[in-house]
């Protein structure tokens, strides 16, 4: 990781430059040509988390806030600095950073009317930015909402995270798991009509395991 941490660097000096983050809603509008940049980025850091490579999911991940904080705003925004915000409490336990990016991207997001972006940037926060400072039940409502977004907005595979996290955080908080019956046989039946394989055995194998030692 030293490389990536290098590359890690490159923004967190970009944001020491400034007092706060209130410089993020004073951004220009991105030009066009870095916005089909930001796209792929985006599109890289999808397929990455889907094929479980962490480094290069991370490392798009930072490539897109280092554009959105030299170029300017775009839709993806938001995502950009929950993004960091997770990369910060992950690769340098600095929770309070994370935790003031977090609440910027959710603060753009209710701005937005993507519903993609906003998706995939509640599920960031609520499954990889909160748990380090916040109680884990804290992190259910944005969890609930991502993958309503998700659902609502065609994006199963953000969805189907969402609604596995969710699952695991909510017997973690102490949830009796006879009361949780119901609502993961449900969510079973979601996680089939998305059809990713991945997300459907985690889930068989955490909160349904769980569920069949009841029997």
């Amino acid at each position: 990781q030293p490389q990536l941490r290098a590359q890690l660097q490159q923004v967190h000096r970009l944001l020491d430059a400034h007092a706060g983050l209130d410089f993020i809603d004073d951004l220009e509008e991105m030009p066009a040509t870095a916005r089909t940049s930001m796209e792929l980025l985006q599109l890289l850091s999808q397929v990455a988390e889907r094929c479980a490579d962490q480094t290069l999911a991370a490392s798009a991940l930072n490539a897109m806030a280092l554009l959105s904080l030299q170029r300017g705003r775009s839709p993806q925004l938001p995502l950009s600095l929950s993004g960091y915000a997770y990369l910060s409490s992950w690769l340098y336990g600095d929770a309070p950073l994370a935790k003031r990016l977090a609440q910027q991207s959710l603060q753009l997001c209710q701005r937005s009317d993507n519903r993609s972006i906003a998706a995939k940037t509640q599920f960031l926060c609520g499954a990889k930015v909160h748990h380090w400072s916040d109680h884990l039940k804290e992190s259910l409502p944005l969890l609930d909402s991502g993958r309503e977004l998700g659902l609502e907005s065609g994006d199963w595979p953000t969805a189907g995270q969402a609604l596995l996290v969710s699952a695991n955080n909510r017997w973690m908080c102490g949830q009796p798991l006879a009361d949780l019956d119901g609502r993961y046989r449900g969510q079973l039946q979601v996680l089939k009509q998305i059809n990713n394989p991945h997300l459907l055995r985690s889930f068989q194998q955490s909160a349904l395991y769980l569920l069949n030692q009841l029997q």
